[in-house]
């Protein structure tokens, strides 16, 4: 998963080992290249590119928000719009500023939108565009070269249908999410002794509370890795369990949901502390994890989680 923090700091080299690790579009995450024709040879923003933008950007407003990133091509690659090229807009100067005046015009009413410019050392006046969008309160927001409404599902914008506008005009609130755990006490399995035991090990079973005032669903889990083989979460036959972009994701069943005011079970995971032969408590593992669910940005929250003998 791309980070703007991390994309804003490294730039081009971000980018270039997002194609490496065949990162894809998501429900934030929209790519714009060569091959979308933006803009003339000159860096003038086109009536298509204009119209690309403002169905790109009324999509993610009405939904949970997200990024466009303008200089990376995608194609569809076993179902998903995996980045094939990196390669960056040229008369990026004008380029930005033609992207940076039309921001107002695009969806009314207007969103707050950001424009982070990200220029290339290697190629005179060169560079990437990335537009934040914000999830919106005031949605829906209707494109207006094309007078559509649009909304992010999955990789893709979709033009809503008569209901979906019909309840984005009752403005319905986000869920705010956070994450809790639970613990039973430490097992412990052949290895180094630890206080004349064997190494421990402890079963997590995560939970998530919502605080806001919309239901959550649709509820996933990005664990960001750290430096060691501490933390194993099993597949089921209700959550998916997955390996993408440095992050180990966990996708939660379609019914399940968690109500304003809620704290529920999620999907368990095993903790496993490295032994020592020094007769020492082990420190704390400390858990980088994103929270995602529909009509939300992921959250990234991180919890500290002791031994507990």
């Amino acid at each position: 998963m791309i980070e703007l923090s991390d994309l804003l700091a490294r730039g081009e080299a971000a980018l270039l080992e997002a194609k490496e690790r065949s990162e894809f579009e998501g429900l934030h995450l929209d790519f714009k290249g060569a091959g979308d024709s933006l803009f003339t040879a000159d860096g003038k923003l086109q009536s298509s590119g204009r119209k690309a933008l403002a169905k790109a950007v009324s999509a993610f407003s009405n939904a949970g928000g997200g990024l466009i990133i303008i200089g990376v091509d995608a194609r569809v690659d076993d179902g998903k719009d995996t980045i094939v090229a990196v390669t960056p807009v040229t008369n990026f100067i004008r380029a930005a500023s033609a992207v940076n005046s039309a921001l107002g015009d695009l969806v009314e009413p207007r969103v707050n939108l950001l424009l982070h410019r990200i220029p290339v050392d290697h190629t005179p006046d060169a560079g990437y565009l990335v537009i934040e969008v914000p999830r919106s309160e005031r949605r829906p927001h209707q494109s207006i070269p094309d007078h559509q409404y649009y909304r992010r599902s999955g990789s893709s914008s979709y033009p809503m249908n008569h209901f979906e506008i019909e309840d984005a005009f009752r403005r319905i609130a986000a869920p705010d999410l956070s994450l809790w755990f639970t613990r039973e006490v430490a097992q412990y399995e052949a290895g180094t002794p630890l206080f004349g035991r064997a190494e421990p090990r402890q079963r997590i079973r995560f939970r998530i509370r919502n605080d806001g005032a919309a239901t959550a669903k649709h509820l996933t889990l990005a664990f960001v890795y750290g430096t060691g083989p501490h933390l194993t979460i099993p597949k089921s036959d209700r959550f998916q369990v997955y390996e993408a972009a440095g992050r180990l994701m966990v996708v939660g069943p379609a019914d399940l949901v968690v109500n304003p005011g809620q704290l529920c079970d999620f999907h368990f995971g095993e903790l496993q502390w490295m032994a020592s032969e020094r007769p020492v408590v082990p420190p704390p593992i400390e858990l980088n994890v994103q929270i995602g669910a529909e009509n939300m940005l992921p959250q990234s929250t991180g919890l500290t989680i002791p031994f507990l003998p």
